[in-house]
């Protein structure tokens, strides 16, 4: 997976790896650590074409479908603690 700073995959950017190769049907969760405040926008490999936002107040969540979400939206944007696909 890979994190951008801004909409449509722009700005700084990370790789994200999983520990145990790459997404399948058991998924991922994925903390954003120092991320949580900058994910405008991010790209997923693999099987990986379901997502869920988990925002930092640990219980609101939003959903992506697809392996390019070119922009998470208000409610998302630079405030999403973990990601689990």
């Amino acid at each position: 997976m890979t994190w951008y700073e801004h909409a449509e995959y722009g700005g700084a950017g990370t790789d994200i790896y999983g520990d145990y190769g790459p997404g399948d049907a058991d998924g991922y969760v994925l903390s954003t650590g120092t991320w949580w405040r900058s994910i405008s926008s991010f790209i997923t490999y693999n099987n990986c074409d379901g997502q869920q936002a988990v925002l930092n107040d640990g219980h609101s969540a939003v959903y992506y479908y697809g392996f390019g979400t070119p922009n998470v939206g208000g409610r998302a944007s630079n405030d999403i603690g973990r990601i689990a696909g």
